[in-house]
């Protein structure tokens, strides 16, 4: 009988560095004891440290070859909690363009310096405003400049097509490995990543169950889905309960959403991952703090010998570093 835990990477762990290494991220396999495996696909190996540079690479390819966009002429503008913002930089630079990254002005130091060092110009709103400040003010950029392209990340259907890739990759490793998947726990944000990983999942595997998390404290999707009435509050779980529903978030493919508690980064979820993480030497950022958090309690409800639980590890540590050590 297994006593301890085990991981074994599949791919390399190392970060990537090149516009054309996004994608194919290494899957970590996490073998608890008494558990079915946990499988993570390690997305913060990413360029930019984030899930985010598939996305923008998609919506960036796309658009140019439709003729929308031009490098040296057009100006992307998005809203972001920083991910996107910090992608949005980095692929605009390579590529060209100039970018204008929009963010509520309470996000981590580290995701406004990212940006910045990209080459991105960073524009803050007030935090009582949240995402939808923003948003409206990158709307409001893009209407006064004709130039100006906005990138639109919460309704961009591009964004989900980015996701359902992740979903194959899954889908590829698992048949060569022969195992069957039962759970698949992700974050709710704009909801492409779910939504397109789940599209993927649910069309190859008819009995998975998918399980989206978002803030207890900004919990809309869990508020449609339930019929329940939730307010808005500031919360922690950044890249997370944007405040409104996304068009990309697909709420029929979720089979239950989890909220965690996150006012504070001291939450027991985010507490109890951050242990996990470090126990595996990994180190990564909130949302798949939480992540992990889940997926564990999944693995532990299915037991020895039963499938095994999907997650994604979204983000680096790095960006969260200046918050989480006060």
């Amino acid at each position: 009988m297994q006593n301890k835990t085990t991981v074994k990477w599949y791919g390399n762990p190392n970060p990537k560095t090149n516009l054309n290494e996004i994608g194919n991220t290494s899957i970590i396999l996490i073998k608890y004891p008494n558990c079915c495996p946990i499988l993570a696909k390690a997305e913060y190996l990413n360029p930019t440290g984030s899930h985010k540079d598939r996305a923008i690479l998609k919506i960036i390819q796309s658009l140019e070859k439709e003729n929308k966009i031009n490098p040296g002429k057009t100006t992307l503008v998005d809203y972001t909690s920083g991910n996107d913002g910090a992608s949005l930089a980095f692929i605009g630079k390579e590529k060209g363009y100039k970018t204008i990254s929009v963010m509520p002005e309470n996000m981590t130091i580290e995701r406004k310096d990212q940006i910045k060092q990209q080459g991105g110009e960073l524009i803050l709103t007030p935090r009582y405003e949240f995402l939808k400040g923003a948003r409206l003010k990158a709307e409001q950029l893009v209407k006064e400049n004709k130039n100006y392209y906005l990138i639109n990340q919460s309704d961009n259907p591009l964004n989900v097509v980015a996701f359902k890739d992740l979903g194959i990759e899954f889908v590829d490793f698992l048949t060569k490995e022969q195992i069957e998947p039962k759970v698949f726990v992700g974050a709710i944000g704009t909801g492409a990543s779910t939504s397109g990983i789940c599209s993927i999942l649910k069309d190859k595997y008819k009995s998975i169950f998918c399980v989206g998390f978002e803030p207890l404290e900004a919990a809309t999707t869990f508020s449609q889905k339930y019929n329940i009435s939730a307010g808005i509050k500031e919360h922690k779980l950044i890249g997370t309960g944007p405040g409104k529903v996304a068009v990309n978030t697909n709420v029929k493919l979720l089979d239950y959403i989890e909220l965690i508690r996150s006012f504070d980064t001291n939450s027991l979820e985010l507490t109890e991952g951050d242990k996990l993480l470090k126990e595996l030497n990994l180190s990564c950022g909130r949302t798949s703090k939480a992540a992990i958090y889940l997926a564990k309690k999944c693995a532990e409800m299915l037991g020895e010998n039963n499938g095994c639980i999907l997650t994604v590890f979204y983000d680096a540590g790095w960006k969260y570093f200046s918050e989480d050590k006060k």
